[in-house]
């Protein structure tokens, strides 16, 4: 019981995302009348930007290059860089 309030609590502490937040964060913009999506928007999605991507590389010449959304990319990134550390 306690936990189901717990978990209540914290799901009130979150917000709703309004259109005027993403507005706000760059994720979209107003054209007139129209919403349309932003590169920031890309990143965090689908990410069709060939040339946004991470590149990790060791001197040996392991080289390795991320691609997908912003967040795979970091956390790949991440996990290459802890292996081989």
């Amino acid at each position: 019981m306690v936990e189901a309030a717990k978990t209540k609590s914290e799901k009130e502490k979150v917000k709703d995302v309004t259109v005027q937040n993403l507005i706000n964060w760059g994720v979209v913009k107003n054209v007139d009348g129209t919403l349309l999506p932003t590169n920031a928007f890309v990143l965090r999605t689908d990410n069709v930007f060939p040339f946004a991507q991470i590149q990790c590389a060791l001197f040996k010449g392991n080289k390795r290059d991320f691609e997908g959304s912003i967040y795979e990319q970091i956390e790949e990134a991440y996990a290459f860089v802890l292996k081989l550390i």
